[in-house]
C-alpha cells in the first residue's frame, strides 16, 4: 500500500465568518478529499498503443504561423516516435489514418532505434485529402483493439484518436457513433482546431475509459499528446472507484453530487483533489478501490479518513482549516458545466453576468490576501475570464468544455484564448459578429467577441484582465510538465 499512496486524507471547511458563495446546503460542510501518489516506472507490461489520425482535406487549414495542421500533426508523431524508442518499456504502435477510408499507415510494429527512420519517413508520404467518415475510423479501430486483446490478453491497450472536423461521409448521428467505441481499453480523444465537432467529441469522451483535450493551437499539439503518453506509460492504478461514507463527492462530469466517483486510472506522482460535503461532520470517510499496475495486478483498497479538528485546552479550534479557494473552485467547475451548452443558450446575458460577478469576488479575495500571482486562483479566473469572453461567440461551447474538462479532470495541459481574444480585440456592441470560419483562414484573424448582449462598460478588471500565456496547468506535476515537452516540434 505504502509503495502507491504518499497520503490520502479528507478535510472539510471550518473557518468562521461568511463565504461568497454557497456551494453546499446551511446543515452541510464543505470539504476535499486529496489522495498524493508515489513516483512511478514505467509501465512494466508491453503496452499497444493505436493512433488514429484524420488526413481529411481539412487538415490544410494554416495556424498562427503560417503551417498547417497536417504538418504539425505529422512532426509530432514523429517527435513521439523517437520518444518512445528512447524508453525503457515494450511499446507497439499501429498508426491508421482515415478520411472517407481507413488506411494501416504503419501496422503493428514494436518502435525501436533500427525502425524508427523507416516509420518516420512514412509519415512524411502523409497527404491530406477527401472527407471525413468517423464511423469507419471508429470501427476499425474497436476492431484493431480486440483483435489485438484476443491475441495478447495480458498486455496494455490504448486508442488515441484526433480529428479536426465532424462527419461529412458517412454516419453522422453522434449517438450512434458512440457505439462504435470500444470501452474495454482507454480511448483519448483529440479534438484538432477550432472547427470539430464538440458536441460529438464530448459524447464519446462520457463513456467510460474516455478523455477529451481541445488543440486550441496546432503548435500545442505535442503537449496534448504528451500529457495522454504520461498518463499511459506512468499509471499506478486503474479502475478506481472512490464510495462516500456519511457524505457526497462533487462529479464534475455531471454536475451532481453522489456517493460514488470513478477515475479510469491514477498516475504516478499526482496529487488529486476532490470536493466532498457532508451533514455528518467528522462521521464522512471514503473508501477507494482500484487495481495497481504491476505484474500481479493486485486489487487495492484504502480507507480515506477525515483529519480531525485541532483542539486547544479549552475544547475550542486551535486551528481552522480555510478552503475558500477550493469553494471558488466548485462555483466556476458548476459554471462550466452550465457553459457547455453556449452556443444553445437562451440568455447569455445572465450567464454573463453570472461569470462577471464570480470573476469580481475571485479578484478581490486575491488582492485581499495578496494572492494575485497564485497559479490555482489564476488559473480560476482564467476559466472563468475565457468562458466569459468567448460564450457569446460560436466557440462558447468549445472553451466552457475544454476549460471545465481540464479543470474537473486537473489535466496539466489547458487550452488558452487566441490571440485575436486574448489581446482585447472586439468589436463595439451592436456591431454584427464576425462571419463564420473558412477553411485556410487563421483564427486569430477573425475570432472576436460579439458584446452586444453584453450591458456593461469595457473598462471593468474582466475586460483587461490578461490571462495566462502557458498551457501547462497548475495542477501539472515534474514528470507531467517533462512529458509535456517531450514532443516539441
Amino acid at each position: 500500500m505504502d509503495n502507491i499512496f504518499k497520503n490520502a486524507y479528507i478535510e472539510l471547511h471550518n473557518h468562521p465568518g461568511d463565504l461568497s458563495y454557497n456551494v453546499v446546503d446551511a446543515n452541510e460542510q464543505f470539504g476535499l478529499l486529496k489522495i498524493h501518489t508515489n513516483p512511478v516506472d514505467i509501465l512494466p507490461m508491453p503496452i499497444f498503443i493505436l493512433f488514429t489520425i484524420d488526413k481529411t482535406g481539412s487538415m490544410q487549414e494554416v495556424s498562427d504561423d503560417n503551417v498547417s495542421n497536417m504538418e504539425y500533426a505529422i512532426q509530432t508523431m514523429k517527435n513521439m516516435v523517437r520518444y518512445i524508442s528512447k524508453q525503457m518499456g515494450t511499446i507497439f504502435i499501429q498508426i491508421n489514418a482515415f478520411n472517407s477510408d481507413v488506411d494501416v499507415l504503419i501496422p503493428r510494429t514494436q518502435i525501436s532505434a533500427e525502425n524508427l527512420d523507416k516509420i518516420c519517413a512514412k509519415l512524411d508520404s502523409i497527404e491530406p485529402t477527401g472527407i471525413t467518415n468517423i464511423g469507419n475510423a471508429l470501427q476499425m479501430a474497436a476492431q484493431t483493439l480486440t483483435t489485438y486483446s484476443n491475441e495478447f490478453p495480458t498486455h496494455e491497450i490504448a486508442h488515441i484518436f484526433m480529428t479536426d472536423g465532424e462527419p461529412t461521409d458517412g454516419v453522422s448521428d453522434i449517438i450512434e457513433l458512440t457505439t462504435y467505441v470500444n470501452t474495454s481499453y482507454p480511448n483519448m480523444n483529440i479534438g484538432f482546431g477550432h472547427r470539430h465537432n464538440v458536441y460529438l467529441m464530448r459524447k464519446l469522451s462520457d463513456l467510460d475509459r474516455s478523455y477529451y483535450s481541445f488543440v486550441d493551437n496546432a503548435k500545442n499539439t505535442s503537449m496534448v499528446y504528451g500529457e495522454m503518453m504520461h498518463m499511459l506509460l506512468y499509471p499506478i492504478m486503474k479502475n478506481v472507484e472512490i464510495v462516500v461514507e456519511n457524505g457526497f463527492i462533487y462529479n464534475w462530469r455531471n454536475n451532481q453530487w453522489e456517493t460514488k466517483f470513478t477515475e479510469s486510472v491514477l498516475v504516478g506522482d499526482t496529487t488529486k483533489i476532490y470536493h466532498v460535503k457532508t451533514g455528518s461532520g467528522n462521521e464522512i470517510r471514503a473508501n477507494l478501490t482500484g487495481q495497481s499496475i504491476n505484474l500481479n495486478q493486485d486489487q487495492v483498497s484504502l480507507v480515506i479518513d477525515n483529519i480531525p479538528d485541532l483542539i486547544d485546552e479549552a475544547g475550542d479550534i486551535s486551528a481552522y482549516s480555510d478552503l475558500t479557494p477550493y469553494i471558488f473552485r466548485q462555483k466556476v467547475q458548476e459554471l462550466l458545466y452550465t457553459g457547455r451548452t453556449a452556443n444553445n443558450m437562451t440568455n447569455k446575458s445572465k450567464y454573463k453576468k453570472e461569470l462577471l460577478k464570480l470573476f469580481n469576488v475571485i479578484r478581490e479575495y486575491m488582492k485581499a490576501h495578496e494572492l494575485l500571482q497564485d497559479p490555482f486562483l489564476c488559473q480560476l479566473c482564467d476559466d472563468v475570464a475565457i468562458t466569459y469572453r468567448t460564450c457569446s461567440s460560436e466557440f462558447g461551447a468549445l472553451y466552457a468544455n475544454a476549460r471545465s474538462i481540464a479543470q474537473g479532470g486537473q489535466h496539466s495541459y489547458t487550452p488558452q484564448l487566441p490571440k485575436a481574444i486574448r489581446q482585447n480585440r472586439r468589436m463595439p456592441p451592436g456591431i454584427p459578429s464576425p462571419p463564420k470560419l473558412k477553411r485556410g483562414i487563421r483564427i486569430d484573424s477573425i475570432l472576436q467577441l460579439d458584446t452586444a448582449e453584453t450591458d456593461h462598460e469595457f473598462d471593468t478588471e474582466i475586460d483587461k484582465y490578461q490571462t495566462i500565456r502557458e498551457n501547462t496547468s497548475c495542477y501539472a506535476s515534474p514528470s507531467a510538465v517533462i512529458a509535456l515537452h517531450s514532443f516539441d516540434a
